[in-house]
């Protein structure tokens, strides 16, 4: 009860600005050599996926609506939905042009970020439910998983209207299907991703073959799963951050860090009598 938020969060606001001011370059090394290095196929085609995931906007900077830069880039729209209504998602799908050279059977499913008031209801929709499954999602797995539920309150609607395509043409067809997102479309990109693979299990790995039919590229997703299932998506999912972007970051623990920074900040402003 006896915090001033407001003193000492401009103050750990300043310390932060003086950090990264004076240690930027630091700063960039650490994130530049944190971690492990990915592998070189892990990364491949991301470039592109990202192109995709950034035309669900249909925002292009060109100018030229959707269809035109889809076939620029090897693909034919087949389906566009431009929604906008709380608890459903803007998308599109395409398939890659099979008349071109050297081309693959690839399907994209791009679904739409925030970018609405609309969209910001479903992100606030944000209780972590439990949901069940009709079948595990991946081999010897659970049938339940928790998740945000507004984004699967939309990714529930958007399986319903995109199972039929998925299970009459694009698997009989023989195409490897990517769905691709940003922001509020990558997170539900990934929970469609788990039902899609739940109802219809030909879509998980092939094990003659040796990959994934369905493959997910989240470009700066929410976390939007419990941890077991995260960790269970990590075959067909590949999650892209870029540093300290904090829409990864938005949940309860990075809430609870800064919570404690900011009670011993203003332990401290009390000591020097700043409160």
């Amino acid at each position: 009860h006896d915090f001033n938020v407001q003193a000492s969060l401009l103050a750990l606001l300043q310390l932060m600005w003086q950090v990264k001011s004076r240690r930027a370059s630091a700063r960039d090394q650490f994130y530049r050599f944190a971690g492990i290095s990915a592998p070189d196929d892990v990364l491949e085609g991301m470039d592109e996926m990202f192109e995709l995931a950034d035309l669900a906007y249909d925002e292009h900077l060109s100018g030229k609506p959707l269809k035109a830069v889809l076939d620029e880039m090897g693909y034919r729209l087949i389906k566009h939905d431009k929604t906008a209504v709380p608890g459903y998602l803007g998308h599109y799908v395409a398939i890659s042009n099979s008349n071109l050279p050297n081309s693959t059977k690839t399907a994209i499913i791009g679904v739409k970020g925030t970018s609405n008031f609309e969209d910001f209801l479903t992100d606030m929709c944000g209780s972590a439910v439990e949901h069940e499954l009709d079948n595990p999602f991946y081999d010897g797995g659970n049938t339940t998983f928790r998740c945000h539920e507004g984004m699967l309150i939309s990714s529930r609607r958007l399986c319903e209207d995109l199972q039929p395509l998925v299970e009459n043409l694009l698997i009989p067809s023989g195409y490897d299907i990517k769905i691709v997102g940003h922001s509020l479309g990558a997170g539900c990109a990934t929970i469609l991703a788990i039902i899609l693979r739940s109802f219809l299990p030909t879509l998980q790995a092939n094990e003659s073959e040796g990959k994934e039919r369905l493959k997910v590229w989240a470009f700066a997703s929410p976390p939007v799963l419990d941890l077991d299932s995260a960790r269970a998506c990590e075959s067909f999912v590949t999650t892209v951050v870029n540093n300290v972007d904090i829409i990864p970051r938005a949940n309860i623990s990075p809430l609870v860090v800064t919570t404690r920074l900011l009670r011993t900040v203003n332990k401290r402003l009390k000591e020097k009598n700043l409160d």
